[in-house]
């Protein structure tokens, strides 16, 4: 299993709750065994955070090339400040 762990900041704390909506749809991939997005409540320089666990490296890399992440890809590269990623093995 791995899980994808994404750590980001908006420019705009307003667009937060909409960032999180986007990104908890795309539990519909169907790659996703399970995928959480939520405000961060540590105090950090981020204000939220996203995981996604899929089962092996082949499906980490349909759900980055499925049509429905690239336009969610794009909005958080497009509002966010600070984008943190790491893939880990669970």
């Amino acid at each position: 299993m791995i899980r994808h762990i994404v750590l980001f900041s908006m420019k705009e704390p307003a667009d937060l709750d909409g960032m999180v909506h986007a990104l908890l749809n795309l539990r519909s991939i169907p790659e996703v065994v399970a995928l959480s997005c939520s405000r961060n409540l540590a105090s950090s320089e981020f204000d939220a955070a996203l995981t996604v666990d899929v089962r092996d490296a082949e499906a980490l890399q349909a759900y980055r090339e499925h049509p429905q992440h690239a336009p969610v890809l794009e909005r958080m590269r497009d509002s966010c400040r600070r984008i943190d990623v790491a893939d880990i093995e669970v």
